[in-house]
């Protein structure tokens, strides 16, 4: 279901990027619990870690499978008490080329079949036959000035669980955990990115290869299993095997090691409906060797390649043999992304796919574009690019490199994770104008997000919460229950929505 109208109040968001590393942590039940500020203050502990993501290369399929697919899934854990929750890729990643099985019965199996609710009635076959009556809305076109997303779509956040090859759904305002979604065929690929469309739909990249999309709206999930009624996750414990969950929209494999950065575009708005459609998925891969770093464009409804062009001027970054890190779009669905630490800036054109490339002044990690139109990386500084005049500014903030995510709200402050603080940044003086330091026990925040009601998310490096802060009394809200999670980018949608023309 497509959002529909509400006006944008809040804050515009960024994109999140973490580093490929995990750390040892125990998971908890998925439950929530408040927490007020309180004085503690902690040092920031080491970041060294490496990325392991590596998969086999096999051939890419050319059709991307809509509704649900054949392939069974490696059966990981799906418990929410975890013991290794580093972000590992020891699981099997050879992508593989998963086609449609319209009409194949897909019994329950596995562990997760007894919490398994089936939603929906009869077959599933096209509920929307009526659509085309007579008996709609006359009159003149609605008026779509400041129309964007609308109804409880817009109230959710989704995050990767890492070393589980999950996304995890949450109710951005009740703060409970609605679904759990395998993202690959094989159970694995370490997912990290995500991206919320304007029509609440969410795209999630595989570190180790491979795109899928999950439709936010049951109502929109496809019958495909042969099971009577829509089959879909209905919280933390309840994952279900590939191929009977019905809500998975589609998968496009990519044969390639280092899959990251992954941004919906915004489509086109139909001014009859107010709704935008025709929204695509951009993506970026490498193979971790010179030469390879290459754009894609998907089809945001069928998965398919519809452009795919190799940069032969961006390398993996030398260090960390990583090609593009993170990703965003701007106002004209223009592709941009960063490289982890002090490499290149890059943007790729929607029309043509020409691209323009750009040193990075200082390291950076997270990036993210918002209402101002600056494109941003965040790191141990903040540095601002401004894409009319091509120009750099920068401000020292602290935190280390690896410090995660940022994300730029609308009434023009950029929020940052610095370890074990979150640094609100002026957007346009670039002074630091508030810290949020009060957090107890403190927490090592790597990604960042804001949600449309003003409140900022910040997801702890490869652990098992998501906290939930108001960013004016510093006050949190605690979920637990997630698995070496691992998310920054626009993990709500609002980073998008803040560009998209008003």
């Amino acid at each position: 279901m497509l959002r529909t109208n509400r006006l944008i109040l809040v804050l515009s968001p960024l994109l999140l990027v973490p580093f490929a590393c995990g750390d040892d942590s125990s998971g908890d039940g998925s439950a929530t619990t408040s927490l007020s500020s309180s004085s503690d203050t902690a040092t920031s502990d080491s970041d060294s870690a490496s990325a392991s993501a590596s998969a086999t290369q096999g051939s890419m399929s050319e059709s991307a499978t809509q509704g649900s697919m054949s392939e069974s899934a490696t059966q990981g854990s799906d418990s929410d008490s975890t013991t290794t929750v580093g972000v590992s890729d020891s699981d099997s990643d050879t992508s593989t080329s998963v086609g449609e099985t319209e009409g194949t019965s897909v019994g329950p199996t596995g562990s997760d079949s007894d919490s398994t609710t089936s939603t929906g009635t009869g077959t599933g076959t096209d509920s929307d036959s009526d659509s085309d009556s007579d008996s709609g809305t006359t009159g003149d076109p609605p008026d779509c000035e400041g129309m964007m997303m609308g109804n409880e779509v817009e109230s959710l956040i989704w995050i990767a669980n890492s070393s589980q090859g999950t996304v995890s759904k949450i109710d951005t305002v009740t703060m409970e955990e609605l679904g759990r979604y395998r993202t690959r065929p094989d159970g694995g690929g370490s997912p990290s990115r995500t991206s919320v469309g304007i029509g609440g739909d969410v795209v999630v990249a595989s570190r180790s290869g491979g795109v899928t999309k999950i439709f936010a709206d049951t109502a929109d999930c496809v019958e495909s299993n042969g099971i009577p009624g829509i089959q879909t996750s209905q919280g933390a414990d309840d994952i279900l095997d590939w191929g009977e969950e019905e809500c998975v929209a589609w998968h496009r494999p990519l044969a390639y090691s280092d899959n990251r950065p992954i941004a919906w575009t915004q489509g086109a708005q139909n001014p009859d409906t107010c709704l935008y459609e025709g929204a695509k998925v951009w993506t970026s891969a490498s193979k971790k060797v010179m030469g390879s770093v290459t754009v894609f464009l998907l089809n945001g409804e069928t998965g398919e390649i519809e452009q795919e062009k190799v940069l032969p001027d961006v390398h993996p970054n030398t260090q960390y043999i990583f090609g593009g890190y993170g990703g965003a779009v701007d106002s004209d669905d223009n592709f941009w992304f960063s490289q982890l630490e002090k490499g290149k800036l890059v943007k790729v054109s929607i029309d043509d796919l020409s691209h323009q490339v750009w040193d990075m002044p200082v390291p950076g990690y997270g990036m993210t574009i918002g209402a101002s139109g600056y494109v941003w990386t965040c790191g141990e500084n903040v540095a601002r690019f401004n894409p009319k005049d091509e120009t750099w500014d920068t401000q020292y903030t602290g935190g280390g490199i690896h410090t995660g995510g940022c994300m730029e709200s609308a009434d023009g402050v950029l929020f940052k994770a610095s370890h074990f603080r979150i640094h609100a940044v002026d957007v346009e003086t670039l002074e630091v104008i508030d810290v949020i330091d009060t957090l107890n026990p403190p927490q090592h925040f790597w990604g960042i997000a804001l949600d449309f009601d003003g409140m900022l998310w910040a997801v702890p490096r490869s652990g098992t919460t998501a906290y939930k802060i108001d960013p004016k009394t510093h006050d949190a809200e605690i979920l637990n229950g997630l698995v070496g999670a691992y998310t920054y980018s626009d993990m709500t949608g609002f980073a998008l929505s803040s560009v998209v023309p008003q």
